[in-house]
């Protein structure tokens, strides 16, 4: 029987890039917060060699060949467990392609974790972060999801208690793909920005032991703090020309998601989210979508109401 799977998205609440690495790659800090707005992914075990198929809204640019992290999962289990096992895979894309907002990588974690079962291949928790590590660094968060510390290369995960307060979350997504590794490679920083660094660690550090709730004030702190955005702002005018307009909007804090194109504004109730949602689609600057902090990683087999609003384009 098909397993059929929810991959939500992810936010950054907030990201600092402490560095450049000795093997190519940036140090950094990030808070993660998965939200309600998910892909759709039937898996079945097969005998033959995999097959994946890729359709929905956001299927635009998706590849759907071994360059797609789904298949990248289930090559690596097969190299590490030695399975002759192949999967049909059908991904329904509606988490836009290039916005920061993590679709791919959540797709690779659960047809990582699904694969591990349907194979019975019986790999424990901490086998299977370390494969995901060679997959994405974004891809062992959304093994657990929530809300999280990521270091590192982002592989480094320490689970934090859920936010204090409910939080909704007002997405703009402009049409517009942004290519993480351009980016980064426009980054020009080797610096650590200890004051904020602090912060974060404090998160996840004896402060945070022991309780089971992250006060709100503590992630206010470090709301929205990006240091892709200045880089991400110099290679797409366009996105830089949305910020402007988004600033101006009523919400509580706001940021990008990752290297972007995603934009997020912060609110503390459902009445808030939509007041925000309507402006931002009156101002006309991307799909507007409202969502709420998700506590976990991939749903199994069903879920409803998944993304509560979607304002005008």
């Amino acid at each position: 029987m098909p397993a059929v799977l929810y991959t939500p998205a992810k936010i950054n609440l907030c990201l600092e890039v402490l560095g450049k690495r000795d093997d190519g790659y940036h140090e950094i800090a990030t808070v993660m917060q998965t939200v309600t707005w998910f892909d759709r992914m039937t898996v079945e075990a097969v005998d033959g060699p995999d097959m994946l198929s890729v359709c929905g809204p956001a299927c635009a640019g998706v590849p759907d060949d071994d360059s797609n992290l789904v298949l990248k999962a289930a090559d690596l289990l097969r190299e590490k467990t030695g399975v002759k096992k192949g999967a049909k895979i059908l991904l329904e894309k509606s988490i836009p392609h290039g916005s920061g907002l993590g679709g791919g990588s959540s797709n690779a974690a659960a047809a990582l974790a699904i694969l591990n079962r349907l194979w019975e291949t019986g790999l424990p928790h901490s086998e299977l972060v370390e494969i995901a590590s060679g997959i994405g660094s974004d891809v062992p968060f959304f093994l657990s999801g929530g809300l999280a510390l990521a270091e590192g290369r982002g592989e480094k995960i320490t689970k934090l208690p859920q936010v204090s307060s409910s939080l909704y979350f007002v997405l703009i997504t402009p049409p517009l793909h942004v290519s993480t590794a351009a980016v980064y490679n426009k980054l020009k920083t080797y610096l650590t920005f200890s004051n904020q660094y602090s912060k974060l660690k404090r998160l996840s550090g004896v402060e945070a032991r022991g309780r089971s709730q992250t006060p709100a004030a503590d992630i206010a702190e470090v709301f929205g703090v990006n240091d892709l955005q200045g880089a991400a702002f110099q290679i797409y005018p366009q996105l830089a020309a949305t910020w402007k307009v988004f600033e101006k909007l009523p919400f509580i804090a706001r940021g990008m998601s990752g290297s972007g194109s995603c934009l997020y504004g912060v609110c503390t109730s459902r009445k808030e989210a939509i007041v925000g949602a309507d402006a931002a689609s009156d101002a006309g600057i991307g799909r507007v979508t409202v969502v709420q902090e998700y506590r976990g990683p991939f749903l199994a087999f069903g879920a409803s109401g998944l993304c509560m609003y979607h304002g005008k384009e």
